[in-house]
């Protein structure tokens, strides 16, 4: 009998055994129960992006997006109602009801009406681009960071200077949700953030392309802002302020400016953004979409300006030839790949 005993006791001792090193096993992969913990990092977050079903970083894109596009309306409605809009009273900061509500409503003249139906088709054109950009940027977070810290410069960053500078001839109401829209792109957007890829020249047609135009749009954007509307448009104020047929207002002049300033700016961002972020895919990807923007540009947009511009058929082969630049970036290959046999 006493075998019989040693071997049970043997048997017992190791199964005690296997029991406890299954437990140690599990405890050192499970992570360790938090009963009386404090850190915020291990409770969930609530927040309205997670119950959304996104990122903080595309949350913060979506609503930059929807509040470019609430502006751009604005501007569009007013554009419409013509004459009889009244967009430079509530926006123009010398409207006479600012100080007297039973004052005169200040009215747009013909020259502010085209001046706002320029920036209102700009704007549209920008925030087609902005919006290919983040869909390029969408399922890489830390490269979506990078764009949405580049919104912070332009345009939001832009647009808030440009208002402190005619804040005498702009009311700007929408500065308000252009301030915490800053907070939120900062704060979404602060970690995590990508690096830059190194740029090659010589790799491809697409980076000299990319290149170019931030050199020719910083150039477009300092002529356009010292030679100001009268240079570029058909209206004048020879007559002074009086001769409203054919002439833009201070408001007018200061539309142009927050046009220049912030669509231009902001085209040139994208390309210097796209220059040293993006990869090689991406870049033909978004020189394709914005050869096709200059094509809808050309014959879409500039019909509708040319009682607005001095030269529309000009600027429209300027587009044409944007055109083409951009498609044979994108298509050619790269200069690497190519083989010169002898």
């Amino acid at each position: 009998m006493a075998p019989t005993r040693r071997n049970k006791r043997s048997n017992a001792s190791s199964t005690t055994n296997s029991t406890v090193m299954k437990d140690e096993t599990l405890s050192a992969s499970s992570p360790p129960l938090a009963d009386n913990s404090t850190d915020p990092a291990k409770f969930p977050s609530y927040s309205l992006s997670s119950a959304l079903g996104m990122t903080p970083a595309q949350f913060s894109s979506i609503v930059c997006m929807s509040i470019g596009m609430t502006h751009c309306l604005d501007v569009y409605r007013s554009v419409q109602q013509g004459p009889s809009t009244t967009y430079c009273n509530r926006h123009f900061a010398y409207s006479p009801q600012i100080v007297d509500s039973s004052a005169d409503p200040l009215f747009c003249t013909p020259g502010d009406l085209g001046v706002m139906k320029v920036k209102y088709q700009t704007t549209v054109m920008r925030i087609i681009l902005y919006f290919i950009t983040m869909m390029l940027c969408w399922s890489k977070e830390p490269l979506l960071k990078c764009w949405n810290f580049a919104n912070i410069i332009s345009p939001i960053g832009t647009s808030l200077v440009g208002f402190m500078i005619q804040k005498d001839n702009l009311l700007a109401p929408e500065k308000f949700s252009l301030m915490a829209l800053l907070f939120l792109c900062i704060s979404s957007n602060l970690e995590g953030r990508g690096e830059r890829h190194p740029i090659q020249l010589k790799k491809g047609l697409y980076n000299v392309t990319l290149f170019t135009m931030t050199t020719i749009l910083s150039y477009l954007v300092s002529n356009h802002l010292m030679l100001g509307v009268e240079s570029y448009t058909l209206y004048r104020c020879d007559g002074g302020e009086s001769n409203v047929d054919n002439c833009v207002s201070r408001g007018g002049k200061a539309l142009w400016f927050m046009m220049i300033l912030v669509e231009y700016t902001s085209v040139m961002f994208t390309c210097t953004f796209a220059l040293f972020y993006l990869d090689d895919i991406r870049k033909r990807v978004l020189l394709f979409c914005m050869a096709v923007m200059m094509l809808f540009h050309a014959f879409h947009q500039l019909p509708l300006q040319k009682e607005v511009w001095q030269d529309p058929q000009g600027r429209q082969n300027a587009s044409m030839a944007f055109f083409f630049v951009f498609m044979l970036s994108a298509l050619v290959p790269s200069f690497d790949k190519i083989v010169v046999r002898k």
